[in-house]
This record gives C-alpha cells, structure tokens and sequence, in this order.
C-alpha cells in the first residue's frame, strides 16, 4: 500500500505524461532509446519549490560528444517554462527528452540528494512554503526507501538464482544418473552437391547414427559439438534424448548416465 501511496503522491506533484506532449513523437522515441541507453552522466535539481523545479543534466551524443540540458517545469501546471540545450537542435531536443525520462525515473532520489545539498535550505522560505517543502521531501524519502529496498530484493533474488543454476548443473551437487547401455552405429555420408561451372567440384561430410529408438537414421547437425562430447565423455541431446556416447574400446564397466550408446 505505501508503495501506490507514494506513486500517487508523484504523479499529482508532476504529470509527466502531459509534459511528454510537449515533444514529437519522434523526438520523444529518440529519447526513450538514448535513456534506454544509459548517456545520462549526471543529473541533478539546481531549484526547488512548491511552484517549480528546475532541473540540470550532462547527455552523452554521438562522437563522444556530451550535451548539457536545463529545464524548469511548473510543477502546478506540469508544464515546460523553459528549456536548453546546448547540441545543434533548435527546439526540444532528444536529449531534453532522455533528461525528462531520467527524472520520471528518479525524482524521489534526486529530491532527497536536493534536499543534503549545501544550496538548499529550509529556513531561506516562509512557512507555507517550509511545511510544503518539508511535506514533500518527506514522501520523496519514503518513496526513495521502498524503491532502494526493491532494488536490493531484486538483486538478492537474481544471485539468488544465478547461485542457484549453478548448483543445479554442479556435477557434485546431482544424483548420479542410471544409464542403460546400448549399441548404436556410424556412418560417414559423402555427397557431391552442386558446384558453378569452372569450379573445382565440392564434398560434403555428414555424420549419421543409427540409435535402437529410432526407425530412421539420425543427421548430426552440430559436428563439433557432437565429437567434443565424445572426446570428454559428457552426455548430450541427441534425437529428443539425452545420450553418453562412447566408442566402443573405452567402454567401461560402470555405466554413468540414462541412456548410454557405443559407437
């Protein structure tokens, strides 16, 4: 619940989707791609009020160039008074764009890093304008501590996980598999496809078996893999099963897998 509280509570301070219409929609899915890019370097609030927030950003451009953008949104209104940047563009730019995403984003915690800075003070505004100052960053600091504590849920539960598949195909961590030993046969296909005129003729190599639950031969498509396998001995998909093929001289007597084929 503080979570849908806090979200409410931003959305009335700023409507970012109606300061969004401000820019083309081109213009607006350049941005989305360059904040989907990670080239805001910094970003930063240099004013804050009940009335307006006044915003700083360096964005990264092409040819490792970077662009400083300012913008000063009504906060009452949500709308854009005013707006630099210092690329080539002669109107709201991408670069606006991506800053204006980056704030949507982030605007509880660059609030909060407002709020600990040495140019912000509380005792520099009238009463009115305290208790709201006061109101807002305390929401802000509560909303920057749920998404904080999300985050790191987030990434608990990701090396969680990543430990987790790792102990799955540990081999010291599985059981050890019961295998039934099988024959299987094969072959070498040679075939001479088609070739341009003046062109010395071509032959390709297939590697086929012949498997006991099979009716039809079984092409092996990935050569590399198939021989590496059998060079380490590890088991493999092969025709929808999983097979530990062998050659038949280094058969042993301990059988190690589910289904064990000798070539």
């Amino acid at each position: 619940m503080k979570h849908i509280e806090t979200t409410t509570n931003r959305k009335k301070m700023i409507n970012f989707r109606k300061i969004k219409q401000d820019f083309s929609n081109a213009i607006l899915a350049q941005g989305k791609d360059l904040y989907a890019q990670n080239v805001i370097r910094s970003a930063k609030i240099l004013e804050l009020s009940s009335q307006k927030i006044k915003v700083s950003a360096l964005v990264e451009g092409q040819y490792e160039n970077a662009y400083e953008c300012e913008f000063e949104i009504d906060s009452i209104e949500s709308e854009l008074i005013d707006s630099t940047c210092d690329c080539s563009y002669s109107f709201d730019c991408q670069h606006l764009a991506a800053a204006l995403l980056y704030l949507e984003k982030n605007l509880e915690q660059m609030m909060v890093s407002y709020s600990k800075g040495e140019e912000f003070a509380l005792d520099s505004h009238d009463e009115d304008e305290r208790e709201h100052l006061e109101r807002v960053l305390d929401q802000a600091k509560a909303a920057a501590a749920e998404i904080d504590s999300r985050k790191l849920d987030e990434q608990l539960l990701k090396e969680y996980n990543h430990a987790a598949n790792i102990l799955t195909n540990s081999p010291f961590f599985c059981p050890r598999e019961k295998w039934i030993e099988e024959e299987a046969q094969l072959g070498l296909v040679l075939s001479e496809p088609l070739s341009p005129k003046n062109k010395k003729p071509l032959i390709d190599l297939s590697i086929v078996l012949r498997l006991s639950f099979r009716s039809k031969p079984l092409f092996v498509t990935d050569v590399r893999a198939f021989l590496d396998a059998i060079k380490h001995e590890e088991p493999q998909q092969l025709g929808g099963k999983r097979l530990l093929l062998t050659l038949a001289a280094r058969l042993s007597n301990e059988v190690r897998g589910s289904r064990r084929a000798s070539c």
